[in-house]
């Protein structure tokens, strides 16, 4: 099948469940892009897969949900 994203490899949306689900559980902690690319086995064009398939940057995703947990902590 084609590739939409041209040359990088495509992922599936049980991987991006997958980091998404990390990154929640892991939100109060320091999260390594690399250690996150691991547990999908990608390593450098993770930040694009996410990207692409999330719409927003994985830097930008992990700072809305920081912000959204300490709200909602302060509640």
């Amino acid at each position: 099948s084609l590739n939409p994203f041209g040359n990088m490899p495509s992922i599936s949306l049980q991987q991006i469940h997958a980091i998404v689900a990390y990154i929640e559980s892991h939100i109060h902690e320091a999260v390594n892009p690399a250690h996150l690319a691991a547990l999908i086995g990608y390593s450098e064009y993770l930040r694009e897969l996410f990207l692409r398939y999330r719409g927003i940057t994985l830097s930008h995703y992990l700072m809305l949900r920081r912000i959204s947990h300490v709200a909602f902590d302060a509640q």
